[in-house]
């Protein structure tokens, strides 16, 4: 049976609220908790941007010329390669794990548990494609950034702007507009694929034995018998996300605030009995943040579990009624396992354990 995008928030959330609150288990909360978080769905995001506005009587100081022979440019191109090695090794890491966990989750959103084990290894096959699209598409991400980032780093050369010079701001903007135009744009696409494939291309993976290829073509299928109702829904889980963040930081600072105080008193306690010891108080302010920030990620992660498993089960209750076989997962009381990709489909029916 379809369902619209406004019919599908209660059944989430009493799916939501079998799986996490009757009964609780810490059993099933604490792996929930991890996949949440290798998911992506711990509510990370936001922060302000600090950096000085432009005043005075200039743009700045010039930065003094560089030049290719430079000795400090040797360093600076071995640090340059040296971090960009690290942060993709630790990419594809990440991506990978995000890509498992991600079925993990739907997963555990059907069966309202978490067989953390048996799930990892089950959706493997599949997490493999889907790694290989979320590594595409963040190539498509970083050209982007990279093209806006020459293209404004030309602009600014151009207006001389990085010697100290005063453009003026209309002539300014009118070579930066094109550049912040095609990044937004894109940006606003990539994300709306990205919300497709993890809420809708995943189960049609799972459950319908597809590859990233005709998982696409199953899904562009489906919205083009229905276009009004996905605009729908992207439109209301916006105001749901909107919604959840509001709840989330209610219980969120009071709870970070209770873990806060006990590792600030025990900082605050060291230095006075180092009696104001500069390296002391370093080294304290060091161990305190050492404590905290794993706490802090704990904390984060075991307060998203509701959100994730309640917006997983929403997507899942949305595309049901259009892939049949996710359809008879979620009505099933039985665990299920992965469809193997390119074998036979039957519409309708689960394939159990």
């Amino acid at each position: 049976m379809y369902r619209s995008a406004f019919s599908c928030i209660s059944p989430a959330f009493e799916r939501m609220m079998a799986t996490c609150f009757r009964p609780f288990r810490i059993g099933v909360w604490a792996p929930l908790a991890l996949i949440a978080f290798l998911a992506g769905e711990v509510g990370f995001g936001g922060g302000g941007n600090s950096g000085r506005a432009l005043r005075g009587r200039g743009w700045g100081r010039p930065i003094p010329p560089l030049s290719i022979g430079h000795p400090a440019w040797a360093a600076i191109v071995s640090i340059g390669i040296a971090i960009a090695a690290v942060a993709f090794l630790l990419f594809l890491i990440f991506a990978y794990l995000n890509a498992r966990a991600r079925f993990v989750l739907m997963n555990a959103a059907i069966e309202r548990t978490c067989r953390l084990g048996g799930m990892w290894r089950e959706w493997r096959d599949h997490a493999n494609r889907y790694f290989g699209f979320n590594v595409l598409l963040a190539i498509v991400s970083f050209a982007t950034l990279l093209w806006v980032g020459f293209r404004i780093l030309h602009t600014l050369i151009s207006a001389g702007v990085m010697h100290g010079a005063r453009p003026e701001v209309g002539e300014l903007l009118s070579g930066l507009i094109g550049p912040i135009f095609v990044a937004i744009s894109v940006g606003l696409l990539l994300a709306l694929i990205n919300v497709f494939a993890k809420d809708f291309l995943v189960p049609i993976m799972g459950f319908e034995g597809r590859t990233v290829g005709n998982g696409w073509e199953r899904l562009r299928g489906i919205m083009a018998e229905e276009p009004a109702e996905f605009i729908v829904y992207v439109i209301t889980k916006i105001v749901l996300t909107m919604a959840s963040w509001f709840v989330r930081m209610i219980v969120m600072i009071p709870v970070l605030i209770g873990v806060a105080i006990p590792v600030g008193v025990l900082v605050v306690a060291g230095i006075a009995i180092a009696k104001g010891s500069a390296v002391v108080g370093i080294a304290l302010g060091f161990l305190g943040f050492i404590v905290f920030a794993p706490l802090f990620l704990v904390v984060i992660a075991m307060i998203s579990v509701p959100f994730a498993v309640f917006f997983e089960s929403y997507a899942l209750e949305f595309i049901a009624g259009r892939v049949p076989p996710v359809e008879a997962a979620l009505r099933g009381a039985v665990p299920y396992l992965p469809v193997p990709a390119g074998s036979p489909i039957t519409p309708g029916l689960p394939n159990p354990v």
